[in-house]
């Protein structure tokens, strides 16, 4: 573990976007890397991986976002003076603290008395960040400003939403809908009883009321009062999936259900709106998911763990939309792997453009990542064997991303060398066809921080002759629109419209061009 950190200048990188009609010059060459998939990516922070601590404490890191500019956020918690802190800290793309936007590029929120945790994020196209998780005994749901790490006090209480359900409540996850609403789903504790919490929140922060009347609602599965909600996905049409699990040790099982737009419970999903299993037929494993992945087409993948005695397994599940198991995915819908007799617990899954999947958490000692195929078979052509892990003491990784060169960014935390948790992220190598983008801009053209309003003209210029697509994706590699499908383009410059989609919630998203030899990406923001 790197105790000392590396300050040097970021690497300067633009992200395409731009007003109605401006234009930018995107030169690249459609080519294999040479990568070698589950290794850890030298040219971030000089060795792939960067931990940090500016408090001689105790930091747990549960999630983190990219920003349209390439910068990674991650949040948690930091324990200050016996008492629990919400934690924040920024890097740039190159993996080097950003400074300018705190001291060391870390902070806590100390503007209020409540102890708290931040437990998942998102990055708005302003670069400002909405977080979730939980402030006292509440759901808290804040917005952090772009240029400093300080709550904005733009934003509801000055700069936070609290939501009692009348509980011990803790926000677990977040997603953004089409409507750039934020759906915060948890749980609520009472009297040792617990169960699925899920709010609705407008853009501004005030509870959506055509979400269950008053924008929020527990969710109780079957009466006993166990029950806990870690993961959140949404569909297209706009149904809710929540994830978790239900029942206590030596009796818990994964647990999903999906709510209609309005809250209410789907009932046409699953058994009367829930899915309740425990893969394997092995009533000597608690299970947990912890992750969902929804697909282009509604089908969604969950995560998470099923653990017996001092053992753990990666657990994965595909789900037709209507929530049945898909057969043709690893054994009879799932798959259960796990590296001799490690206590493998996973907590985030992620799916590549190429529809491999991610999976990461942790073993016994170390931080743990490996690959599945699309089928849910082991990718075994990442890392060895299709797992890697890296020697950071306990480390364990929280929260994956994809970075806009298909590159995987792992959040999480890692035990340094004076018995205190340090924040700790890490960059590996997909092994995608990617290549880097050098982007040179007219002199009078504003690209960036402006988001695409309607459309711009994108000129490109091709090396060589390609079969060339050109795609518009949501961040989860849904397609949204293809502009260019699959046609013979010659070497030399072109130009292409860009048209976002009227409807399409104000974002992040990727430019995708693919060709036979190869793939490549380029975030946008609308």
């Amino acid at each position: 573990m790197k105790n000392t950190l590396l300050h040097r200048k970021p690497a300067q990188r633009y992200v395409l976007g731009g007003l109605l009609s401006a234009a930018a010059l995107l030169a690249f060459s459609l080519s294999t890397t040479a990568q070698t998939p589950g290794s850890l990516d030298d040219n971030f922070s000089a060795d792939g991986s960067i931990a940090f601590n500016a408090y001689p404490s105790f930091i747990s890191i549960q999630g983190g976002t990219i920003d349209v500019n390439g910068r990674i956020v991650v949040v948690g918690n930091v324990t200050i003076n016996g008492d629990q802190r919400i934690y924040l800290a920024r890097l740039h793309a190159d993996g080097t603290l950003d400074d300018n936007y705190a001291p060391n590029g870390q902070t806590y929120v100390s503007s209020f008395s409540l102890n708290g945790s931040l437990n998942d994020a998102l990055a708005l196209p302003d670069c400002k960040y909405m977080a979730c998780g939980t402030a006292g005994d509440d759901f808290a749901l804040f917005r952090f400003n772009s240029n400093t790490a300080v709550p904005d006090p733009t934003f509801q209480q000055d700069g936070y939403k609290l939501v009692s359900f009348g509980g011990t409540d803790v926000a677990t996850a977040m997603a953004a809908d089409a409507d750039g609403k934020y759906v915060v789903v948890g749980y609520s504790s009472l009297n040792g009883n617990s169960y699925f919490a899920a709010a609705r929140f407008t853009a501004n922060g005030t509870l959506d009321t055509s979400f269950d009347v008053d924008g929020k609602r527990t969710i109780d599965y079957n009466g006993i009062g166990l029950d806990r909600a870690y993961a959140v996905g949404l569909q297209a049409d706009g149904k809710i999936i929540i994830a978790g699990t239900t029942g206590s040790m030596g009796d818990a099982r994964s647990l999903v259900c999906r709510l209609n737009q309005n809250g209410s419970l789907d009932l046409s999903f699953g058994n009367n709106g829930w899915i309740d299993v425990l893969f394997g037929n092995n009533t000597v494993w608690d299970e947990s998911c912890s992750s969902i992945c929804v697909l282009s087409d509604d089908r969604f993948l969950i995560g998470g763990s099923q653990t017996g005695g001092a053992a753990g397994s990666f657990l994965l599940a595909k789900f037709a939309s209507n929530g049945t198991l898909d057969p043709n995915f690893g054994i009879g819908g799932y798959t259960i792997v796990t590296t001799q007799l490690d206590l493998n617990l996973l907590y985030s899954l992620l799916i590549q453009g190429d529809g491999k999947i991610v999976a990461a958490g942790n073993g016994v000692v170390t931080s743990r990542i490996c690959r599945f195929e699309p089928n849910g078979e082991l990718d075994l052509t990442f890392g060895t064997d299709g797992w890697a892990g890296e020697n950071f003491p306990y480390g364990r990784i929280s929260d994956l991303h994809l970075d806009a060169y298909g590159r995987i960014i792992a959040i999480g935390d890692a035990i340094d060398f004076g018995n205190s948790y340090d924040a700790m992220v890490l960059r590996y190598l997909s092994g995608l066809n990617v290549g880097m983008v050098e982007l040179s801009l007219e002199s009078s053209l504003l690209i960036y921080p402006n988001p695409i309003q309607e459309s711009a003209t994108l000129r490109y210029t091709l090396a060589e002759a390609e079969e060339l697509t050109i795609a518009l994706q949501d961040l989860q590699g849904r397609a949204l629109v293809t502009y260019l499908n699959s046609k013979d383009m010659p070497t030399g410059e072109h130009t292409q419209t860009i048209t976002m989609p009227s409807d399409l919630a104000s974002g992040n998203y990727l430019l995708v061009f693919s060709s036979p030899k190869g793939k490549m990406s380029v975030q946008v923001s609308k």
